[in-house]
């Protein structure tokens, strides 16, 4: 009996430790936390949109209705500024100086969008030193090129996971757009798949 307490007792005070020292890796203390994700960062990404293109005759109403789904590849270029903290938590801002998408259907129809400034919020968990957790939405204009010029509006929501220098995310992004020199207009609804550097 004695024996069986003594082996109890050594179980005991290695679970405890073990408990503790992953307890520290997994959620680091304030003073351990350093919030060094200010700067330049560059982005790539794998998306597919629906886009619905209407353009309206003034005489007939719509002449033209057709939806294209496109797969394609997209890249961003940008900032990110964080309000400086040793919490886990950090509110800051995201700006993308450009972004350039190209899309293609299986018909071949080809699409481009070309976006010079995105400005947005960026919300920020720290969940190690190397590792972070993102919730950031932006919005802008873009222009869209697909069978036809059109001036829009995005709206874009993410999340981004870091792990060092590495970026790995999921986004969508909705675009409405009005067609240059038509009456007309475009509803786009996209998907993307996030990979990059910070």
């Amino acid at each position: 009996m004695k024996n069986l307490f003594t082996f109890l007792l050594i179980m005991s005070t290695v679970y405890s430790s073990y408990s503790q020292e992953r307890d520290v890796n997994l959620y680091p203390t304030n003073d351990e936390v350093d919030f060094n994700v200010n700067g330049f960062f560059i982005n790539g990404s794998l998306f597919t949109q629906n886009t619905r293109l209407v353009k309206r005759d003034s005489e007939h109403g719509a002449a033209f209705d057709r939806t294209i789904d496109q797969y394609g590849i997209g890249i961003r270029v940008g900032n990110k500024f964080h309000k400086k903290t040793n919490k886990k938590y950090s509110p800051g801002i995201k700006i993308a100086w450009l972004r350039l998408d190209f899309g293609l259907s299986y018909d071949f129809d080809f699409s481009a969008a070309i976006a010079p400034i995105h400005l947005g919020f960026s919300n920020l968990w720290k969940l190690s030193k190397t590792r972070s957790i993102e919730f950031n939405v932006n919005t802008g204009y873009v222009w869209n090129v697909n069978n036809g010029w059109y001036n829009s509006i995005s709206v874009q929501s993410e999340v981004i996971f870091s792990y060092k220098k590495g970026v790995y995310g999921l986004g969508y992004e909705y675009n409405y757009g009005v067609r240059i020199g038509y009456r007309g207009n475009l509803n786009q609804h996209k998907v993307k798949l996030i990979i990059g550097i910070r």
